[in-house]
């Protein structure tokens, strides 16, 4: 074997032992097998909404907590796809320990005062420049919101927690009224009326039930105050400026280098099929290339 063949495979399994790459990686079965996060169009619009850098969801599945959906294009992305707790590991876990099933937050308002055992993520944090950290936990689901600046959090928990909380309001199935208006003898039909005897007057049916159509929205009464919650939102689909940027940073196609390198673009445009959002390299086009190759 030669030199060149020799490292060559190294480098292959350092790669392969980097980035957890495996045939089986779609599948949910087995906990110690990676899984690539899914791109998550909700957890997109907490995170324009909320002015935050990136959005996490991590979910327990046999018995580890995975992240099963991230939006953003932050470099901490990239640590944190990687990462898998259990129950009562860090600040992850022991927020699905503690407090699974319930609604719940918490907030790191200053990365650099972060006790490195709570939060185990602290030092790739501090590199890729968060400040501050957002944990919303609503049911089975950890939403993470981190932010650049410090205390940013701490500003954007109000909103986001309103935010969750109205998105969370389910619509009105069915609604019994008494009493109510053309319900009463009005509705029987005219046969029935026709076969009454006239001596003994006028009996009343009990109203039938009326069904709300469940594209009305309930009215959500807090302490006195009645707000009507607001109409859904029509999410537009990501746009992405080339079809090998689809899925970027962690799905895309290896970096366009006419793209970053040329002064009039690439000539192939939206239908390129590489990466338009990467960064072109020599050594990170072969890294993502023998990545996929793997």
């Amino acid at each position: 074997m030669s030199a060149l063949q020799m490292y060559s495979e190294v480098g292959l399994a350092a790669l392969a032992d980097r980035y957890h790459v495996v045939q089986q990686a779609s599948t949910f079965d087995d906990p110690d097998v990676f899984r690539a996060p899914r791109l998550s169009s909700s957890n997109s619009r907490y995170m324009e909404k909320s002015g935050a850098s990136y959005v996490i969801s991590w979910e327990s599945v046999s018995d580890k907590i995975l992240p099963v959906a991230m939006s953003g294009r932050h470099d901490f992305l990239t640590e944190s796809k990687l990462f898998t707790f259990s129950q009562g590991q860090g600040l992850v876990g022991r927020m699905f320990k503690e407090h699974s099933g319930e609604d719940t937050h918490e907030i790191l308002s200053n990365m650099m005062f972060v006790n490195p055992c709570e939060f185990l993520r602290k030092q790739h944090a501090l590199l890729t420049g968060i400040g501050s950290i957002l944990f919303v936990l609503r049911g089975r689901t950890l939403y993470e919101f981190g932010f650049e600046v410090a205390l940013g959090a701490s500003g954007a928990s109000s909103f986001v927690l309103s935010e969750m909380t109205i998105r969370d309001a389910k619509p009105c199935r069915q609604l019994s009224l008494r009493g109510a208006p053309g319900s009463s003898s009005s509705s029987t039909s005219g046969s029935e009326a026709s076969d009454r005897d006239p001596t003994k007057g006028s009996r009343t049916r009990s109203p039938s039930p009326v069904h709300i159509k469940p594209e009305w929205l309930c009215t959500i009464i807090s302490e006195g105050s009645r707000t009507r919650s607001p109409s859904p939102l029509h999410i537009k689909p990501e746009w992405f400026p080339s079809i090998g940027s689809q899925g970027h940073p962690f799905c895309c196609k290896a970096p366009c280098r006419f793209e970053s390198s040329s002064k009039r673009g690439c000539k192939d445009g939206a239908n390129c099929t590489r990466c338009h959002l990467c960064f072109f390299s020599r050594e990170r086009a072969r890294d993502k290339k023998e990545v996929k190759l793997i």
